[in-house]
């Protein structure tokens, strides 16, 4: 059987590939995010499949979806951008925020508990310049999920992928 040799280079190559790799994940700030759906919808083939489905509100406002489950707390904010995806039964918003005001971390996990006790707060994570929170609502199969990233400066993204009944 033959043994494969690592040399000082072929480590060094393999840790600054990990390097990179690592880097270009944390870089997905909510920040980021944002940018890289306004570039989505500004340079998009025009296919409807990466085209977000934006309902224009009035005054050129976005509505709050009204088919997201009363047990999810909104968010206070502008929504600039919502991109929806329905498949098997499962639809899933990303709704872009800004001018987010008056919530922090811990306020949004307790209205989620207070809305609901089927919540659970799967991680709450301190940024540098935000906060991230997880969560997911047992049903059984009606399981619902949620993330929800933000700056300090008040934009963000809220995420929900519920059952569609």
């Amino acid at each position: 059987m033959k043994l494969m040799k690592f040399n000082t280079r072929t480590m060094l190559t393999s840790m600054v590939l990990m390097a990179v790799l690592i880097v270009a994940g944390c870089s997905r700030t909510p920040e980021n995010m944002i940018k890289e759906e306004k570039q989505v919808t500004e340079t998009g083939t025009g296919d409807a499949a990466e085209t977000p489905d934006v309902d224009g509100g009035t005054d050129g406002q976005t509505k709050w979806p009204e088919d997201i489950p009363s047990y999810v707390p909104r968010l206070p904010g502008e929504i600039y951008s919502i991109a929806e995806e329905r498949e098997e039964g499962i639809v899933t918003y990303s709704i872009f925020l800004k001018n987010v005001t008056g919530v922090d971390m811990d306020s949004y996990a307790d209205a989620l508990l207070k809305e609901s006790p089927d919540w659970s707060i799967l991680s709450k994570t301190e940024l540098d310049d935000g906060w991230n929170l997880k969560a997911i609502k047992e049903g059984g199969e009606n399981d619902t999920g949620l993330v929800v990233s933000l700056t300090d400066a008040g934009k963000g993204v809220f995420q929900v992928s519920f059952p569609l009944e």
